[in-house]
């Protein structure tokens, strides 16, 4: 386009940033909005809009929240289409919930009031998903208790409040909300019944799973894959391995996705055997992904199988696969800071390192704290550079970020892409105990609050 004699239009620069933020690509994004400026540079709600995606779909909150606060600026925005207003204060308030960046969410969330859209069924439920996924449950509560007799909160609405839940492992207070809705002649959907399925799986309530499965008709829901998915993961994470392979071989329409959920019960349970009847079940799918290698090379390591493990990530290599690096964020007096494994980017790296290394070291002293080097699926030459690995993993790097940047007491929050590693939460009940701080990390799966030496999950993650 640019060689020809035709010009970029509003629409044309929408889809390009849009497409970066989904490839996640933020250096292509960067040099689009650098050329939109230099170009146009015209405040544009459908071009701000792509802007926020691509900042937010790359994991910059900052620089979306940034766009946002610019195009409610525009003195024009009230004569904007409702319906443009309130898509734009949904998608940053989604951004938000993906980052746990409560204030940011909350300052969303008074704009809508502003606004005078707040009282919409689909801003009330993202508004109860933000405090969920910030684990602020008496904030989710308070939202959806003052619209709860309202015509505003329908399915989707009680599948928030129950997934707030869900997601704490809280399958009777999950259930209680479900009883509720059902009460209310409230039609659940598919995703309401795998919402508590996976609730009664965390909390290893396996019989009421089953029995939940098993009545399905009552409420018109016909099994999906998701609801499937959901009875295999809570056979399996039950410690039924047997009993969910069986079941997952029973499915008519099976996937990739229902072999991987079983793979990871066999993680959870050390199940070699299993685990390499479902890895070769996904190599006869062709649906082997990066994630599956990682997680038989983790039981492998468990069983003390180094060699075999070092040959499977050798395999994994030999087929152009590139294990899924794990990312943690955390918000620090309003700044979000990103960190990957081993990552050296911020400006007090070393200072980080340093107050971990003499952390370890007390908690091996007092705690008599030992590494789960189990957890290590790279090879290294020494333990020592095991353990140094380990301590460098996303989430204890943005732990040790906090606790030289606030004061003792201050609460630390964590969201993680991938599931905690072992070693991780159980170092991380003892650095909270430790430290004397409350540490939240809201992984892969669920949150997990940290306190006085324990997790409120109940190691049962």
């Amino acid at each position: 386009m640019k060689g020809s004699d035709h010009k970029p239009d509003i629409i044309t620069y929408a889809i390009l940033l849009s497409a970066c933020g989904e490839a996640n690509r933020p250096d292509l994004g960067d040099e689009l909005v650098n050329v939109w400026k230099q170009d146009v540079n015209v405040i544009d709600v459908k071009v701000y809009s792509s802007m926020m995606k691509m900042y937010g779909l790359t994991n910059r909150i900052q620089n979306a929240m940034a766009i946002f606060k610019e195009l409610l600026s525009y003195g024009n925005i009230n004569n904007l289409p409702q319906e443009e207003v309130i898509n734009v204060h949904l998608q940053m308030i989604r951004f938000c919930s993906e980052g746990a960046s409560i204030e940011n969410g909350r300052f969303v969330i008074n704009s809508a009031k502003r606004h005078n859209i707040f009282d919409n069924g689909l801003m009330i439920t993202s508004t109860v998903s933000l405090y969920a996924k910030c684990n602020m449950q008496e904030e989710a509560l308070a939202v959806f208790g003052q619209y709860r007799e309202s015509k505003l909160c329908d399915v989707t609405t009680w599948n928030a409040i129950i997934q707030c839940f869900a997601n704490k492992g809280r399958s009777d207070k999950a259930e209680e909300y479900f009883d509720e809705m059902i009460k209310k002649g409230i039609q659940p959907s598919n995703f309401t019944i795998s919402i508590l399925l996976n609730a009664y799986s965390h909390d290893f309530q396996v019989d009421k799973a089953l029995s939940l499965f098993h009545n399905i008709h009552e409420f018109g829901i016909t099994t999906d894959d998701s609801i499937n998915g959901s009875i295999i993961d809570a056979l399996g994470r039950s410690g039924r391995i047997q009993d969910a392979y069986e079941f997952t071989k029973s499915i008519n329409s099976i996937t990739s996705i229902h072999y991987q959920i079983l793979l990871g019960s066999c993680r959870i349970h050390r199940d070699l055997d299993t685990a390499q009847q479902v890895f070769a079940k996904l190599r006869e799918l062709d649906s082997l992904t990066s994630s599956d290698y990682v997680t038989l090379a983790t039981i492998l390591a468990h069983h003390g199988m180094w060699s075999e493990k070092e040959a499977l990530m050798n395999a994994m290599a030999a087929q152009g696969l590139k294990r899924i690096p794990g990312v943690s964020h955390t918000t620090i007096n309003n700044v979000l800071y990103t960190f990957t494994v081993s990552d050296t980017s911020h400006q007090r790296s070393e200072e980080i390192r340093q107050y971990l290394r003499s952390l370890q070291d007390r908690l091996k002293i007092k705690y008599n704290y030992n590494p789960n080097l189990a957890c290590v699926t790279r090879f290294f030459d020494t333990r020592q550079e095991k353990e140094d690995h380990l301590w460098e993993h996303s989430e204890k790097l943005a732990t040790g970020l906090n606790l030289i940047s606030t004061k003792k007491g201050t609460p630390i929050i964590i969201t993680k892409n991938l599931r905690m590693c072992e070693d991780c939460h159980a170092s991380m009940k003892l650095i909270c105990l430790e430290e004397e701080r409350e540490i939240s990390v809201r992984d892969a799966h669920r949150w997990h609050v940290f306190k006085d030496g324990k997790c409120d999950c109940d190691d049962h993650y």
